[in-house]
């Protein structure tokens, strides 16, 4: 067998070691599978990306994914958002980004989810009845999530048009359990 039996042992550098009865350690249900081991070297790391479009370049911008699970050619994408003053808010091209990801990986039997997750900067991943607010990117192509371009924070400095805020109130509000259960239940979708 080899010293890793899954990703998720590489990952979190912590192998399931083989036990004298033939048995492996069984991790807790609610432990997190995936840590960032060494967070400024993760923090450095973003920094770095973050100079790579200059000041003088006719390119702009530039986006992340926050998390994407494959499987068997299908993928669950999630954004999570912080929530400010009751509404999150997404930038137009990054908007535009998950839309034409979300088209593409559809194609040709593929299946994709793409998730927006509001959240509150203090979302506790290892309390399972955390609230989170979700929309998913198939309601958003039916214009059924109201949005405006202008925020209705007062923090909000000046007109951003080129930003999407959408209020909590047109997303639904799951626990983070319910928000792990669709996962694992699009996962065994992925496995028929």
């Amino acid at each position: 067998m080899d010293e890793f039996d899954s990703l998720g042992s590489f990952y979190d550098a912590k192998p399931n070691k083989k036990l004298q009865d033939d048995t492996f350690f069984v991790k807790d249900e609610r432990e997190a599978k995936y840590v960032i081991q060494d967070e400024d070297a993760f923090d450095q790391g973003r920094k770095l990306i973050g100079g790579l479009i200059r000041h003088g370049m006719n390119a702009t911008g530039g986006t992340d994914i926050d998390w994407v699970i494959e499987r068997k050619g299908n993928f669950i994408i999630m954004e999570f958002k912080a929530i400010h003053r009751e509404e999150i808010g997404i930038k137009l091209g990054q908007m535009l980004t998950y839309e034409k990801l979300h088209e593409r990986l559809n194609q040709n039997g593929g299946k994709c989810y793409v998730y927006f997750v509001g959240c509150g900067y203090d979302l506790d991943f290892n309390n399972p009845n955390a609230p989170v607010w979700i929309f998913e990117m198939q309601l958003w192509k039916k214009e059924g999530i109201p949005f405006n371009t202008q925020s209705t924070s007062p923090l909000t400095f000046g007109n951003r048009p080129r930003k999407y805020f959408i209020e909590t109130d047109y997303m639904e509000e799951i626990k983070l359990i319910e928000l792990q259960q669709l996962i694992d239940k699009h996962w065994e979708e992925f496995e028929q």
